[in-house]
Formats: structure tokens, C-alpha cells, sequence
């Protein structure tokens, strides 16, 4: 599945999406990122990647005036739309970025947040080590993605209820792709994890919602 082409085709939607496909849960998720940003200090320098329409950076800068978000994204026509819905907020910026290749220099970054994106990178191992280089020595990662289902039952629910949910919310064109997507989306949070400790990170701790079918991981440098 070409993701870029996708995420191009949805970009104007792609809220309406996320409510979806978190089953309802990503305001909770987004709080719970606003609270595990808190550091105790006025300033940082917060890096949100695969900020798509910048959700999670938009909430970040929201709630802690003053921190400095930067949100990166592969995809132009999400940026678009995150640059437009932030133009009354000052400290957040976007740009154009990999995160497995990224640009900044190497301790630069106070928190490196994610956000439902896990299962698209296509080397996590290498995405985890490059937020671990760019964040500073004590440095907090923040991991928020959805879970599929271990229970089979549970699943052909959470499958159902995208298949009802998906045509009312979005352009009937679209559901084939975007139950495509759903399919190609595995994060397993135990691999997450070890993959978290063997870049190097330390104090990692996780936390459930609506009984595993989400999770947010934090870690320190």
C-alpha cells in the first residue's frame, strides 16, 4: 500500500478518520499526551513526528505556551492542513521529515512524541534510535498507538464497527483504502518496548486504555 498516496487521498478528512479508527478514544489519548509533556519547566523544545494533521502537536503547544512544538510529516498535504488549523498558534512549526532519517542535531529536543503512527514507519527500530539521538540526556518519549485486539471475538467487533463507521464520516470512495490501511496496522507493544530498551532508553512505563485495545508508552534517555 503506497501510504503517501494515501494520506494524500484522506488529508482533508483525516480527523473525522482518527476518531474512527482510535474507536473514540483520541481525545483521551491526546490529554494523556498534554499530561506526560508536563517536565516541571516554562520552556522545552518538543518534537512531534508523524504529526499528520497536528493534532498532537497543536495540543502540546496548547498547553504549555511555552515550549517550542516542531511537528514533521512525510506527507505535504497533512502539513497543509495542520499549518492552517494552528495559524493563531505561535510556538508550533512544521516541516517536512523522516523519522528515520531526521535532521536535527543530535541531544536537541527536551520530549519526541508520537502518535498512532508506529505501525506505518517502515524500520521502527531505526525511527526509535533516531528520537532517542535527537532528545537530550534525560529526555522523555512519548508513544501513543492503538492495539489490535489478541482476543478474536474483540477484533471482528473493532473490524465491524470501522467497516459501519468508516462510509457515513468519509467519501464511500475511500473505504477500500482505508480498511487496507486498518488491515496493515500491527503495533505490538511488546516489540515497542524491547526495541525502546535497546536503543537505550530507561524508566519505561506503559499505560492501558479501554482495556488494551489502546496504550501510551513513556521512556527517558
Amino acid at each position: 500500500m503506497d501510504l503517501n498516496r494515501f494520506f494524500t487521498k484522506v488529508a482533508s478528512q483525516y480527523d473525522k478518520l482518527a476518531a474512527i479508527l482510535t474507536l473514540g478514544l483520541d481525545k483521551s489519548l491526546l490529554r494523556e499526551a498534554v499530561k506526560e509533556s508536563n517536565l516541571g519547566k516554562k520552556h522545552a523544545k518538543v518534537l512531534d513526528v508523524a504529526t499528520g494533521t497536528g493534532r498532537v502537536a497543536m495540543a502540546i503547544a496548547k498547553g504549555y505556551p511555552g515550549y517550542n512544538v516542531i511537528g514533521i510529516d512525510l506527507n505535504s498535504n497533512m502539513l497543509a492542513n495542520a499549518i492552517k488549523k494552528s495559524r493563531n498558534i505561535k510556538n508550533v512549526d512544521y516541516l517536512i521529515g523522516n523519522v528515520e532519517s531526521l535532521s536535527f542535531e543530535s541531544s536537541y529536543f527536551d520530549i519526541v512524541a508520537s502518535a498512532f503512527s508506529l505501525g506505518i514507519f517502515s524500520d521502527l527500530e531505526k525511527a526509535i534510535k533516531e528520537m532517542h539521538r535527537v532528545l537530550k540526556p534525560k529526555g522523555k518519549i512519548i508513544l501513543i498507538d492503538m492495539l489490535k485486539p489478541k482476543d478474536s471475538v474483540l477484533n471482528k467487533i473493532v473490524d465491524l464497527y470501522y467497516s459501519i463507521n468508516v462510509i457515513p464520516a468519509l467519501d464511500a470512495r475511500l473505504k477500500k483504502d482505508v480498511l487496507a490501511y486498518v488491515r496493515s496496522l500491527k503495533v505490538d507493544k511488546d516489540y515497542v518496548i524491547e526495541e525502546l530498551k535497546r536503543a537505550g532508553f530507561r524508566s519505561i512505563k506503559e499505560k492501558d486504555f479501554a482495556g488494551g485495545l489502546a496504550f501510551v508508552i513513556t521512556a527517558i534517555k
